[in-house]
């Protein structure tokens, strides 16, 4: 059976030779329009709130393209390392605020953060989340990258389903998250796509001042952002082993590298590794 043939219009055809089309691809469509050959451009109408202006299709193709596509890619992020934020926040901390973080009490923090207006992420929260849990030498302190939607909307950290199955993970190792760890992020605000470095070095000085405050036993590191920023190497790598990262101030925490429970929960094919991970959890907290 014949394939039927396609047969363009004027506006399509000006789209397609707009956009790059070779004319070989549309040479055997041509007959079938009826405008002229030589139309380069058609003009398409685009509504404003006070008239009608007209727009070239390429243009608006570009425009359309544009609303699509991030900023950033993430091959295009650069690397972010902790030697990294902190050479940057050093060299960044001419404000007093920023400075002072470093001598700040818990109740300080907390009212510095939820009115910190260091990056552009202040513009479109809903609310911070700084952390929760015990406060007072946790066994673990749990860092991932940044809140989800759920964890904004309540102000706390593991929400939603990816916190039920982190708490279920935790009691399966005979761990209780809020009366043994500590749950925080690298950013406090939410950022929809990548966690870009200017909002990680924006933070990193409040979770400096975390750890300080909390003193804990050992580090739980969730994805690879939050692994990228406190060790160096590949994330697939670090797993399976106990790091030993240490602190600006010379504080060394016994650090596990392991999945973020949304990305179980996206790829169940992770479940057996992620396992492994919480095995080894427990096996450190025996030694």
């Amino acid at each position: 059976m014949p394939m039927p043939s396609l047969q363009l219009s004027a506006l399509q055809t000006s789209w397609l030779q707009e956009i790059g089309v070779a004319s070989p691809f549309l040479a055997p469509y041509r007959k079938s329009v009826s405008a002229p050959a030589q139309m380069k451009s058609v003009s398409a109408p685009v509504m404003t709130s006070s008239s009608v202006v007209p727009i070239q299709a390429k243009e608006a193709l570009a425009q359309a393209k544009a609303l699509l596509t991030p900023e950033t890619t993430p091959s295009a992020l650069p690397k972010v390392t902790q030697d990294t934020v902190l050479t940057k926040r050093v060299g960044a901390t001419t404000d007093v605020s920023q400075i002072d973080v470093e001598q700040m009490g818990w109740e300080q923090l907390h009212a510095y953060v939820q009115q910190c207006q260091q990056c552009a992420l202040h513009e479109q929260r809903q609310q911070v989340v700084v952390g929760a849990g015990q406060q007072q030498q946790p066994d673990w302190l749990v860092i991932s990258s940044a809140p989800s939607s759920y964890e904004e909307l309540a102000g706390l950290p593991m929400q939603g389903k990816s916190g039920e199955l982190f708490a279920a993970q935790m009691q399966s190792i005979g761990i209780v998250p809020f009366e043994q760890m500590y749950m925080t992020q690298l950013l406090k605000c939410r950022s929809v796509g990548q966690s870009q470095t200017e909002y990680i070095q924006a933070c990193f000085g409040v979770l400096l001042r975390q750890i300080k405050l909390l003193q804990p036993k050992r580090l739980l590191l969730l994805g690879s952002k939050a692994t990228a920023i406190f060790l160096q190497g590949d994330f697939e790598a670090l797993r399976g082993e106990v790091h030993h990262w240490k602190s600006p101030e010379g504080m060394t925490l016994p650090t596990i590298v392991s999945y973020h429970p949304a990305s179980i929960l996206l790829r169940p094919q992770l479940k057996a590794r992620a396992w492994a991970d919480l095995l080894l959890c427990k096996r450190l907290m025996t030694t």
